[in-house]
C-alpha cells in the first residue's frame, strides 16, 4: 500500500495503489491534537460518502466516481488546521484491513520586518533594534550581522491557526561611536529561496561632543582674519550654539555667527577665555579655550632682535675706533639699512685689513633693499692713537 501527498491549486491530492482485492476504501484524518475522523468513504456498490468533519464540503474523490484501484481525494481551500496525518485504509479480502499514511505539512510564508530603537548612549545594555518574522509556518530562524559589540535574544508566539511569530531583539550598551553603524537582520524560512536581508543603521542619541579649533598660539596685536570654530558631534543635531567668555560679555572686536567666532582685529580685549556652549535635546556641553595675545608677531620680534644686534655691533665699533665721523657714518648706514629691511634677513660686517693704516666697512642688506657695499675712505690713524685703540680693545 502506498500513499503520497501534494498540493495543486491550493488543493491536496492523494492516491492509493492497493495490492490486494479491495472491498472498500476510507480516508481518515489524524490531527496533531485531537481525535481521528473519517473524511471520505467509497464503496463500489454504494458510491462515495463524506461523513461529518471539519473538511466536509472541501474534500472530494478525484474523479467523483473513483476506481478502487486509485481512490484519490482532493482538499480545496486548504487551511492551516488541515495539517496532520492522512490515512488511506483498505478493507481487503482475504487479508483484512491495510493502510498507508502520508503527512501533510502546512507552510506559511512569514511577513518580515526590522526597525531600530533610538536609545541614549549609556553603560547598560538596551534594545537598539528589533526584527520580527510574523505568521510563519514553521517558525523562522533569525540572526544578526554587524560590527557592533552586542548580542540578541529571541521569543516565539504561536497563533490560533498554528502560525508562529518570531521576535529577535538586538541589545548593546550604546556609545556615540555606535551611531549609524550597519546592522542587518537575516530571516531564514522554508518558503524563501534565500535568507531575506533587512538592513538597518543604528540610531544612538548622545549629547554634543565639542571641540574648538582655529587658535594657532600666534595671535598678536593688530592681527586680522582670525577666528574660532566650534565643532560639535551630536545626535540629534544641535539646535543651539552660543559663544560667551568666562566673564560673560564678548569683546566688541569679535563677531559670533553660530558655530563661528570671527575676530575682526586682535586687541587686548581678546586676551580672554572664550566659551562655546552647544545644546541638543539630550544635553548641553561647554568647551573653552584661552587666548594669549602677543605684543607683536614672532617674526617681527625676530627681525627686531637682529636689528638691535646690528646696532650693538656698530656702536661697539664706533666706541673702539675713536674716529667720530667714520663711526657716525657707519651707524647711520646700518640704521638705514636695518630700518628699511626690518622684515627681511640682513647682515653687516666690518673688515679689518692687515694694513694698519686703513679700515674697510661694508653693509649688505636683504632682498628688499639692495644696498651696495660701501667703502669708506681710508683713514690713516696716527700710530699713537692706533696703539691706544688696540690697548683699549684688549682691556675690554
Amino acid at each position: 500500500l502506498h500513499c503520497e501527498g501534494g498540493t495543486v491549486a491550493s488543493s491536496l491530492l492523494l492516491y492509493a495503489d492497493p495490492k490486494h482485492v479491495p472491498l472498500q476504501v476510507t480516508w481518515i484524518y489524524e490531527p496533531k491534537d485531537g481525535e481521528r475522523m473519517n473524511i471520505a468513504v467509497f464503496h463500489p456498490s454504494y458510491g462515495p460518502n463524506y461523513p461529518e468533519s471539519q473538511m466536509k464540503g472541501r474534500v472530494t474523490f478525484k474523479p467523483s466516481q473513483p476506481e478502487l484501484s486509485s481512490p484519490s481525494i482532493e482538499i480545496s481551500d486548504v487551511r492551516m488546521t488541515d495539517e496532520g496525518r492522512y490515512v488511506c485504509e483498505y478493507a481487503t479480502y482475504p487479508d483484512g484491513n491495510e493502510q498507508g499514511i502520508t503527512q501533510l505539512v502546512m507552510l506559511a510564508k512569514p511577513v518580515n520586518s526590522a526597525t531600530t530603537v533610538a536609545e541614549v548612549a549609556g553603560t547598560k545594555p538596551v534594545v537598539v533594534a528589533r526584527c520580527v518574522s510574523r505568521d510563519g509556518r514553521p517558525a523562522a530562524k533569525i540572526r544578526w550581522v554587524t560590527t557592533a559589540k552586542g548580542n540578541w535574544t529571541e521569543t516565539s508566539k504561536t497563533g490560533a491557526d498554528n502560525t508562529v511569530t518570531v521576535t529577535s531583539e538586538y541589545r548593546l550598551a550604546p556609545t556615540p561611536t555606535d551611531n549609524a553603524k550597519d546592522l542587518t537582520c537575516l530571516v531564514n524560512h522554508r518558503t524563501q529561496l534565500k535568507d531575506e536581508s533587512l538592513p538597518l543603521k543604528l540610531a544612538i542619541r548622545y549629547p554634543p561632543m565639542v571641540e574648538i579649533e582655529g587658535y594657532d598660539n600666534n595671535w598678536y596685536l593688530g592681527r586680522t582674519n582670525v577666528g574660532l570654530l566650534c565643532k560639535a558631534n551630536a545626535n540629534p543635531v544641535p539646535h543651539t550654539v552660543q559663544w560667551t567668555t568666562m566673564t560673560g560679555q564678548l569683546p566688541d572686536t569679535v563677531l559670533p555667527n553660530e558655530k563661528e567666532l570671527k575676530v575682526l582685529k586682535v586687541d587686548n580685549s581678546v586676551n580672554t577665555t572664550f566659551v562655546c556652549e552647544v545644546k541638543n535635546s539630550i544635553g548641553t556641553t561647554r568647551e573653552q579655550i584661552t587666548i594669549h595675545v602677543r605684543d607683536q608677531s614672532p617674526f617681527a620680534a625676530s627681525a627686531l632682535h637682529r636689528f638691535s644686534s646690528q646696532l650693538h655691533h656698530s656702536f661697539l665699533f664706533c666706541s673702539l675706533s675713536s674716529c667720530n665721523y667714520v663711526s657716525l657714518l657707519f651707524c647711520v648706514l646700518v640704521f638705514f639699512s636695518t630700518s628699511y629691511s626690518l622684515h627681511y634677513p640682513f647682515r653687516s660686517h666690518v673688515e679689518l685689513p692687515t694694513n694698519r693704516s686703513s679700515v674697510h666697512l661694508s653693509v649688505q642688506s636683504g632682498p628688499s633693499f639692495l644696498l651696495p657695499s660701501v667703502l669708506l675712505q681710508r683713514y690713516s690713524f696716527p700710530e699713537e692713537e692706533e696703539d691706544k685703540m688696540r690697548a683699549k680693545s684688549a682691556s675690554s
